[in-house]
């Protein structure tokens, strides 16, 4: 199980560095084998059925496990994963979409607009605060917190 953790960390890293097209060919058997080896050292845990995890697969609980085989098959046709890496991305799709959604009425014609609405309204809050707050109290000073 050890070995096969390694092997994890490592797979990740490989994709994430600039390799040779011949070195994703020989990643692809690789990645196979990988996913064998884990799913024959990682234990399996059949969990109740919930709405946050869903029933699983097969008793997996692990979001889209065959995307391993399909981010290796990418790698091949668009290079290095980093160029793909979507973190970022999701990271400002949380900041931009989902908290900003959460104050909106949730009607579909009028959805895209009160989020760039409620957007505007944070920033304008947010940079109004950042040039006041040199002005105020240090947090350590204030009373009835």
């Amino acid at each position: 199980m050890r070995f096969t953790s390694m092997l994890l960390l490592s797979w990740d890293r490989f994709l994430l560095d600039s390799n040779e097209r011949w070195e994703y060919d020989d990643g692809m058997y690789g990645t196979i084998s990988l996913m064998k080896r884990m799913k024959k050292h990682y234990p399996k845990q059949v969990r109740e059925k919930s709405k946050e995890m869903g029933d699983g697969s097969h008793g997996w609980h692990i979001v889209k496990f065959h995307v391993m085989q399909q981010l290796m098959a990418n790698c091949l046709k668009f290079g290095s994963a980093r160029t793909t890496h979507g973190s970022k991305a999701e990271n400002n799709h949380k900041t931009y979409v989902k908290q900003t959604g959460q104050q909106t009425q949730r009607r579909s014609e009028s959805f895209a607009t009160q989020i760039a609405q409620n957007y505007y309204e944070n920033e304008v809050l947010k940079k109004g605060f950042n040039m006041v707050k040199k002005h105020c109290m240090p947090t350590s000073h204030r009373q009835n917190e």
